[in-house]
């Protein structure tokens, strides 16, 4: 039988899917198999390529500072998340403004 061909996942690929879900769904409504079935991979390789949430939350907040993604910010900058408030002032002003909107 011929060996099928597997999708490799990278890091990159989660915490893109994972921000994709952020946005959706908010921040603090990120869960393994939400990100899973937007990465169209298992739980088991969230794990190995990102491990804990805590990680992977780390690095979502991190992204969407990066991709300007002012909801996900708000709500890093709501819950005092550290990698928010190192945000840029602009940036942690545009997305604060969100939440008193």
């Amino acid at each position: 039988m011929a060996r099928q061909y597997i999708k490799e996942v990278t890091k990159t690929t989660i915490v893109r899917a994972a921000l994709t879900v952020a946005e959706r769904d908010g921040f603090l409504n990120l869960t393994q198999k939400s990100i899973a079935e937007v990465a169209q991979c298992s739980y088991g390789t969230i794990t190995g390529r990102c491990g804990t949430m805590t990680n992977i939350r780390r690095d979502v907040m991190r992204a969407a500072v990066l991709a300007r993604s002012l909801g996900v910010i708000a709500s890093g900058l709501a819950i005092k998340h550290p990698t928010a408030l190192k945000a840029p002032k602009e940036l942690r002003d545009a997305a604060a403004a969100t939440l008193s909107a």
